[in-house]
């Protein structure tokens, strides 16, 4: 599993960014109702005593170094790449 460094965005933004290209997207006009984004904080969802993270951003470096392997698509692209192939795979 290889991240883009240049993608870090937290699990809100990735929240709204999803259901925003749903809500934008050809196949999905007919929807007359979406999902709402429910936030929730971790320790509600984990219970006391979990602890996270404030930022992950991955290291490429081995990537670059033993396969040359550089990441091209950014967030947006990726989202919206992944959303065309699920749409396409289940609303048929």
């Amino acid at each position: 599993n290889i991240g883009n460094p240049n993608n870090e965005a937290t699990i809100k933004e990735l929240a709204h960014k999803l259901r925003d290209m749903f809500i934008n997207h050809p196949s999905t006009k007919h929807y007359s109702k979406y999902s709402e984004i429910i936030e929730v904080f971790s320790k509600d969802f984990y219970g006391e005593g979990y602890q996270d993270i404030d930022r992950r951003v991955p290291s490429i470096r081995k990537a670059k170094e033993m396969i040359g392997w550089e990441p091209k698509v950014d967030l947006d692209t990726a989202l919206r790449k992944t959303l065309d192939y699920y749409l396409e795979l289940n609303l048929k």
